[in-house]
């Protein structure tokens, strides 16, 4: 006579194949973890030892339940402008979301404008990435914001915002282009006169009064910025930028920006920006005492403003000014930066 199983052995048989079966997830899971970590780690790792500009002192895992990651310790930027420096940051991904990227910042970094290094005060700042797999892990969506920002514990701004999109490339893409982000900022109550001296201009912009600007345009890169072509100097550079529209406020005034740059064939910047106004002299003087434009420009007059608001500009982008405004255009040409006649400073460099 067969012994039928009583009903506890049945049940003890089970929760030992649950057990087992859950010991394997769990271990598959943490493998899986682990291996994402590492994946991080080696290609900052390989991004830090490209010479791309980019380093760092250590790159190792987070110990963190709720985050996979790694955790970069006093990363640093050597910037064509600036030099970023940092006691640590993070970039991490949720479990269930592996494409989407936040990275952490420290609240405290040093930077050095070329005058001296200062130290830059963050509040809560907050940045996230998502990667687009099918496209080298080029950043589809990126954005950051910042809360009140001070500069050697002297308030410098209110907060800055700035989003990117990835589009697709349009008939007026720049000659060498190979993809595009739509962007978006907004730069609230800045302080001019708390930055350093900067190397180019004749001494620390001296208007006190908070600046704020924000808008949206378009940057166009001359390579998608893929995990590959980021560890491959030179990595991506822009190779153009255009301003659909930007709005501006300083002293009680305001204006409007419109403008479109591309990189000329010695990398400055070569295009042309309008700059809409209801008062042009009083922007013109704010600017001139602010040092950042000859005192030849404020003595264009109002006849010579209006000659120079009337100078015809090509394209679609740039209309012509509505009633009671003049339209100040600033062109950029072999390497120079000119306001109509007055010549004002040196173009930007855009790519090297």
């Amino acid at each position: 006579m067969d012994l039928v199983p009583s009903r506890p052995q049945r049940h003890e048989g089970k929760l030992r194949k649950f057990i087992i079966l859950a010991t394997v997830i769990v271990a598959l899971f943490a493998a899986i973890w682990n291996g994402i970590q590492a994946f991080m780690a080696h290609q900052i790792s390989q991004l830090a030892s490209a010479g791309t500009g980019f380093t760092m002192t250590e790159v190792r895992g987070l110990h963190d339940p709720t985050r996979i990651g790694v955790r970069i310790t006093e990363p640093r930027l050597d910037l064509p402008a600036a030099i970023v420096v940092m006691p640590e940051a993070s970039l991490s991904v949720p479990p269930f979301a592996p494409m989407t990227a936040r990275l952490e910042l420290a609240p405290k970094a040093m930077i050095d404008l070329g005058s001296g290094p200062h130290e830059l005060g963050l509040t809560d700042p907050r940045a996230s990435i998502r990667f687009l797999v099918l496209s080298g892990f080029a950043p589809g969506r990126a954005g950051i914001s910042i809360g009140p920002l001070t500069l050697d514990e002297t308030p410098l701004a209110a907060g800055l915002t700035v989003r990117g999109r990835m589009t697709a490339l349009e008939y007026d893409a720049p000659q060498g282009s190979r993809t595009a982000y739509d962007i978006d900022w907004n730069l609230k109550d800045l302080i001019p006169a708390a930055l350093p001296p900067l190397p180019g201009l004749a001494g620390t912009i001296r208007i006190a009064d908070p600046v704020s600007i924000r808008g949206k345009g378009r940057v166009w890169l001359d390579a998608m910025p893929t995990i590959k072509a980021l560890q491959t100097p030179p990595t991506p550079f822009p190779t153009g930028i255009r301003i659909d529209n930007a709005d501006l406020q300083v002293k009680g005034l305001t204006a409007r920006m419109v403008g479109m740059l591309k990189a000329d064939a010695n990398g400055y910047a070569s295009g042309a920006i309008a700059l809409y106004t209801t008062d042009a002299q009083a922007m013109l003087q704010t600017a001139s005492e602010a040092g950042m434009i000859p005192h030849a420009a404020v003595m264009l007059g109002r006849t010579m403003i209006r000659t120079v608001s009337a100078l015809p500009m090509e394209g679609t982008l740039y209309p012509a000014p509505q009633e009671g405004e003049l339209r100040l255009p600033l062109t950029f040409a072999d390497g120079r930066i000119s306001l109509g006649p007055i010549p004002l400073g040196p173009a930007p460099l855009m790519r090297p």
